[in-house]
């Protein structure tokens, strides 16, 4: 069995809402959502990812709170997200290492 610790669906317009299920893809160790068009809220799931490293959500239209006490932020807590980065002015996020305050995010914000 081959796992990926990479996936990176940065710019590809994708649409809807980021499914729950992303929770079950624990090898991964960074996610690039960022530059889509996902709407609804950051599922808490994400959290289940015990080795992320990165996480891109910004130039989304998400909303809603990444909760500082929830699981996403809980990886901070143990060392292991490193880069959080989210639209600030859209989505509640405590921990974000990251904040985006305009959109489209600065073409050199991505550069981690």
């Amino acid at each position: 069995i081959c796992f990926a610790a990479l996936l990176s669906l940065f710019g590809n317009n994708l649409t809807g809402s980021i499914p729950t299920e992303i929770g079950m893809l624990s090898p991964l160790q960074n996610l690039f959502l960022a530059l889509n068009k996902l709407t609804g809220t950051v599922p808490s799931e994400i959290g289940k990812i015990s080795n992320l490293n990165v996480l891109a959500l910004s130039d989304n239209d998400l909303s809603g709170t990444i909760e500082f006490e929830g699981p996403i932020c809980a990886l901070q807590a143990v060392g292991n997200l490193v880069e959080l980065i989210a639209d600030c002015h859209k989505v509640e996020c405590p921990c974000c290492t990251q904040c985006c305050i305009e959109n489209p995010c600065p073409a050199d914000f991505y550069d981690i």
